[in-house]
């Protein structure tokens, strides 16, 4: 008997306690007003979202995001509080929701019940970075001031990749390869990684530009970067009175090619050029880019190879390289570049704006050569 009214005691004990939680505590335990925030797509941002306590009972909340560009912090906070303060880092897609919903799961201060719910605490509106950059661009063909742009900025967004050995400037190093000059070995890395490391150097000034530009994409995300990138490339080195010529291409043709372009002209003729974008749907796929000089280099090893495993090796090296100097001569990069070196200089920093989609192979194999020639090759 003492058991069973000890059991009944408990029994009662807890289905009242569940009975004040479930009258107690709301299915949705936090409010808050929606807010409207306005984004470009692509860059991060913070915003501060404040939520009020509906229970007056405590317990813990956790909010979780089913996105992977959002994150939360703090993620999980006390019902004790009537003000809770969310910060929501993202980072949106072009193609992402307006509507940004959060899972909440809410615990009672026992910890016996849980609750879930979805919190709507955030309408996005998303801006096309080419439709940002487009307004730039008429900004700054219209001379107002343009403010704080901190996107344009003095060739910021430009990452040299090649051809950068005879310059002053430093900018980084790389591995040895075969032609480097013993005079920009780095020796203090090269002791510390027992590997020869070559010193980079920048040279931009006192020369030209060309624009090589691949107008085709594999979807809207890329699409809406590649104009964004070739209109905020065009206003970059036009504030710095870089002459640039246009070399423009999809994956049929050849487009367009110009003469050296000075400031206004230039930036009109970007905005022209992004007009002309267009979306394909490439087969193939490229786990890395090929690397030329490191081809060239391997070749160069196995000439004085005297074993048969060296010869046949060296063989298919230079097969793979034949067929890639065969596909880049067909690509309507190197028609391109044929048809722009007749109207502009032929020591120039080639700046690539390129999704590398039919173009990889062709673009690898051309920007050795150029580089090879002198030219600084310059991946935006």
């Amino acid at each position: 008997l003492p058991l069973i009214l000890a059991c009944a005691v408990i029994i009662i004990y807890f289905v009242s306690v569940i009975m004040v939680i479930l009258g107690r505590l709301p299915i949705k335990p936090v409010e808050g007003h929606q807010i409207q925030q306005r984004i470009l797509a692509g860059s991060k941002g913070d915003v501060h979202v404040k939520l009020n306590s509906r229970t007056k009972y405590g317990g813990m909340l956790l909010i979780e995001s089913p996105y992977e560009w959002l994150k939360i912090t703090p993620a999980i906070l006390s019902l004790n509080e009537e003000l809770l303060i969310i910060t929501v880092s993202l980072t949106p897609m072009l193609s992402g929701p307006s509507l940004i919903k959060l899972r909440g799961y809410a615990t009672d201060c026992w910890g016996l019940t849980q609750t879930r719910f979805e919190i709507e605490p955030i309408r996005l509106h998303i801006i096309p970075r080419a439709r940002y950059a487009a307004w730039i661009a008429n900004k700054y063909m219209s001379n107002t001031k343009p403010g704080n742009l901190p996107i344009v900025s003095n060739l910021e967004a430009l990452k040299p990749v090649s051809g950068l050995r005879r310059g002053i400037e430093y900018y980084g190093s790389q591995m040895y390869q075969p032609g480097d000059s013993l005079k920009n070995i780095d020796w203090k890395h090269s002791f510390k990684y027992n590997e020869l490391i070559s010193k980079e150097f920048l040279e931009l000034r006192g020369r030209p530009a060309i624009f090589l530009i691949n107008l085709a994409a594999t979807n809207e995300e890329e699409l809406d970067k590649l104009g964004y990138n070739i209109i905020v490339s065009a206003i970059s080195l036009a504030r710095n009175n870089i002459p640039v010529a246009l070399a423009v291409y999809d994956h049929k043709s050849v487009r367009l090619t110009t003469p050296l372009l000075h400031s206004n002209d230039l930036v009109l003729k970007a905005l022209q050029v992004t007009q002309e974008l267009v979306i394909f749907k490439d087969s193939l796929k490229y786990l890395s880019t090929v690397n030329v000089r490191r081809l060239r280099s391997n070749m160069h090893r196995l000439e004085s190879a005297e074993n048969q495993s060296s010869q046949v090796l060296s063989e298919l090296l230079q097969f793979e390289y034949r067929n890639l100097n065969n596909n880049a001569r067909i690509n309507p990069v190197s028609k391109a570049l044929l048809d722009v070196f007749k109207k502009a200089d032929k020591q120039s920093n080639i700046v690539v704006i390129s999704q590398q989609n039919h173009d990889t192979e062709a673009l690898s194999f051309n920007t050795f050569q150029l580089a090879q020639k002198g030219n600084t090759i310059i991946y935006v």
